[in-house]
């Protein structure tokens, strides 16, 4: 059987001013609530061996059996924010409160929830909790704030510890416990705590399209560029070029597909028969090519909506896929769908949310995108 020894030390330091006034742990966790800032080093007991360190936040409020009041606790473990109360764990990024990880057991303890939801964490302020053993040997005083204690599983105590570990806490003000999660109804849950990320940069009019991942619907990946490649490729005399991309970003419906279609449809005709007005031949005149793109992590068909965005026949997909909603985020943030106009240097010319539309609407949307195909390649009349 092999040994292992181990070393941790405790310190703690109180933020007031004058000693005298710095409680015992004991004094400061059983508190109605408290908040401590916990600063880790873990240094190996090896020749040149360099520490490790870590913070994080903890926050925590005893319950209340005459108001029903669960015991609640938050957790700040870098940019991943943790709350965890009756039965229930939230965790989201501190930048994007709209996605978090939910997960619900209503017949575990904070504790339990802990173990089975994140990786493992050393927090001794939450085992010392449960822990009647840890209840004596935590305590910090003005006299004595420096705990040492070397453990190892089984007999040989020469061992030579591997590592040592040293906590400092300090003293926070925990402030209002009703503040310290989100609502749970009001974010897109995720399944776990790994896909929780910052938002993706915004995208404006004026900027560069993204790498957005999109794939066609054998898995190959599709540029907006590449439109423009091919029919430069395939021009042919006296037939318009190519001057802007539709794409229309759906997440999980195809009415806005069919919305965004009719648009791109009727913004087409309109300027073939503004060209026919003035003699240009409607063949001759800019050409809009129109793509759907799904977001839905299964899915959705729109086979069929995305027919009615074909606009020219060549060698790309009508029916594309990205891997995450937050492409929709990125133009429209909270939209069911986005139609993008893209012109023939990838810049972004219009991005518009087709959220709910109605049949104005779309006479609104077709009427944007002819102005600003129009303003990428004016109509002239012949000479």
């Amino acid at each position: 059987m092999r040994w292992v020894a181990f070393s941790i030390v405790f310190t703690a330091s109180h933020a007031a001013a004058q000693p005298a006034a710095t409680p015992s742990f004991t004094e400061l966790l059983t508190q109605d609530r408290w908040a401590l800032m916990q600063h880790t080093t873990i240094t190996p007991q090896a020749p040149g061996a360099q520490p490790t360190s870590a913070s994080l936040t903890i926050r925590y409020a005893h319950g209340n059996a005459d108001t029903e009041t669960p015991p609640r606790l938050r957790l700040d473990l870098g940019e991943i924010a943790v709350h965890a109360a009756g039965g229930e764990l939230i965790a989201w990024h501190r930048r994007d409160r709209s996605r978090a990880f939910i997960a619900t057991d209503r017949n575990t303890t904070i504790q339990q929830l802990l173990a089975r939801h994140l990786p493992p964490l050393d927090v001794p302020p939450l085992r010392w909790l449960s822990d009647q053993n840890l209840r004596g040997r935590l305590e910090w005083s003005p006299e004595h704030q420096t705990f040492t204690m070397q453990r190892g599983d089984g007999e040989p105590s020469g061992l030579t510890p591997r590592w040592r570990t040293e906590f400092i806490w300090t003293e926070l003000e925990p402030g209002d416990p009703e503040s310290w999660s989100l609502d749970s109804a009001s974010v897109l849950p995720v399944a776990s705590i790994a896909d929780l990320a910052p938002p993706p940069s915004p995208v404006a009019t004026g900027d560069i399209f993204p790498d957005l991942a999109i794939t066609d619907t054998l898995g190959k990946r599709w540029l907006v560029k590449t439109p423009f490649r091919l029919d430069a490729d395939s021009a042919a005399p006296g037939r318009g070029r190519l001057e802007a991309v539709a794409l229309v970003l759906a997440h999980s419906s195809t009415a806005e597909i069919s919305v965004a279609a009719e648009a791109v449809r009727r913004a087409r005709v309109a300027i073939e028969v503004r060209a026919a007005e003035i003699g240009v031949d409607p063949e001759a005149v800019t050409r809009i090519l129109a793509r759907a793109v799904t977001t839905a992590a299964d899915g959705i068909d729109i086979a069929a909506p995305a027919a009615g965005l074909a606009s020219i026949e060549f060698a790309t997909p009508q029916v594309l896929r990205a891997p995450s909603r937050d492409s929709i985020d990125r133009f429209v943030r909270g939209a069911a769908a986005v139609l993008v106009l893209i012109d023939r240097n990838g810049i972004v010319r219009l991005a518009t949310d087709l959220s709910r539309m109605t049949e104005s609407d779309t006479d609104r949307v077709a009427r944007e995108i002819e102005r600003v195909v129009s303003e990428l390649a004016p109509i002239a009349p012949p000479d």
